[in-house]
């Protein structure tokens, strides 16, 4: 069988990293579950000794697609 597979075009991304700026792990867990394209992820936050927290600007928020 084929494994779904996000494909997140540029528009798609810069809205999903909007709803993340800021957000905490609890907050990361929510707003990706709605995301339907979404079936799940690793969340990897830098640098490590900050709490866990998504940058407040979006434009730090990378995804990577896992193959």
């Amino acid at each position: 069988g084929h494994d779904a597979v996000a494909v997140l075009d540029e528009a798609e991304r810069a809205k999903l990293a909007a709803q993340l700026a800021g957000a905490d792990p609890d907050q990361v867990a929510t707003i990706l579950m709605q995301w339907p394209d979404v079936a799940s992820y690793d969340v990897d936050y830098h640098p490590s000794w900050l709490p866990p927290q998504m940058p407040q600007n979006a434009n730090r928020i990378q995804f990577q697609i896992a193959s």
